[in-house]
């Protein structure tokens, strides 16, 4: 996978192969008030993208060099660099095999071979999330 990816082709993608969603947001200057607990930790010249937000507490934003994640009251951060495989977490939706638009979770394995399980909103807000991390 590239080690940078322009945040431009990021959104781009998202947009082209998804949508937005109840919960799932491009960022922007509109909305980024919104999302200030989320966006409070990024590092220098990074840019929050795209964000899946249910509540304080079950997020997932990528932004223009990580995808940030809190949920199940577990916080976790992996640099795009760091990404070598993004899949459906088909062992956690055997419930939803039966069809791809009920698919909520995707698996990030690290270049150490760790998986990091995401949960995402359904429908095209989880094609255009998936697609733009199958483009880093």
């Amino acid at each position: 996978m590239a080690k940078e990816t322009s945040a431009g082709i990021l959104v781009a993608r998202f947009k082209r192969k998804g949508a937005e969603g109840e919960f799932t947001k491009i960022i922007t200057e509109q909305n980024e008030a919104d999302y200030v607990e989320q966006l409070s930790d990024l590092e220098e010249n990074e840019k929050g993208l795209i964000i899946y937000k249910r509540s304080n507490n079950d997020w997932v934003l990528l932004t223009s060099k990580r995808v940030i994640s809190f949920q199940n009251d577990n916080r976790f951060a992996i640099a795009h660099a760091d990404i070598i495989d993004v899949n459906v977490a088909f062992k956690e939706e055997h419930e939803n095999l039966g069809s791809s638009s009920l698919f909520t979770r995707l698996a990030l394995t690290d270049k150490e071979g760790k998986r990091h399980v995401i949960q995402l909103e359904p429908g095209r807000a989880f094609n255009g999330f998936s697609q733009a991390l199958y483009f880093i």
